[in-house]
């Protein structure tokens, strides 16, 4: 693939450790080696890009140092006028799926249909509130490995102290090592 040997030169010229040019080299060739066809439709390019990072088993550091490689590369194509948008518009540690999680769990605060949650709550018997849902969302993302950095900059929080609150470990988590 031309744009990618163009790229590596490009990062060579910029000084790029030599170990950094390998990496490069890996994680972009086993993505296109994959998907091959990838840039020829944007759609679908968006759509690969999605699949690839969906893989449930990847641990944060793996998936953020492969997020950061094709991020890199994407955004040059966008540079060079080769695709309209980078398709990595997730945040690091976060998949798509993920992503979209929270913001379903977010528009619970402003839809109409809210109340509907007052009903669930009765009928439970405990409380679901959007804030609850929120709160279980950043649990169980923390505990799922992810960063609290990242968690604080999805969440919304410009403060530090206000993502603290999550970070609540209870006995479970200790005996699991989380």
């Amino acid at each position: 693939m031309e744009y990618l040997s163009e790229f590596i030169t490009e990062k060579k010229v910029q000084g790029c450790r030599k170990k950094t040019i390998e990496d490069y080299q890996f994680h972009l060739t086993r993505f296109f080696q994959k998907h091959p066809d990838c840039l020829d439709d944007h759609h679908q390019l968006r759509y690969t890009v999605s699949k690839y990072f969906a893989v449930s088993d990847i641990s944060p550091a793996p998936f953020n140092i492969q997020r950061a490689y094709l991020k890199c590369f994407f955004s040059y194509l966008v540079r060079e006028g080769v695709i309209p948008k980078n398709p990595i518009d997730f945040p690091p540690g976060m998949t798509p799926s993920r992503s979209s999680l929270l913001a379903r769990v977010n528009k619970c605060w402003r839809l109409p249909g809210a109340h509907r949650l007052v009903g669930y709550s009765k009928n439970l018997g405990c409380s679901i509130t959007p804030y609850s849902l929120r709160h279980s969302f950043a649990l169980l993302y923390l505990r799922d490995g992810g960063n609290v950095f990242t968690l604080q900059r999805t969440m919304g929080h410009a403060d530090l102290n206000m993502t603290k609150r999550y970070l609540a470990l209870n006995q479970e988590d200790f005996e699991t090592g989380t």
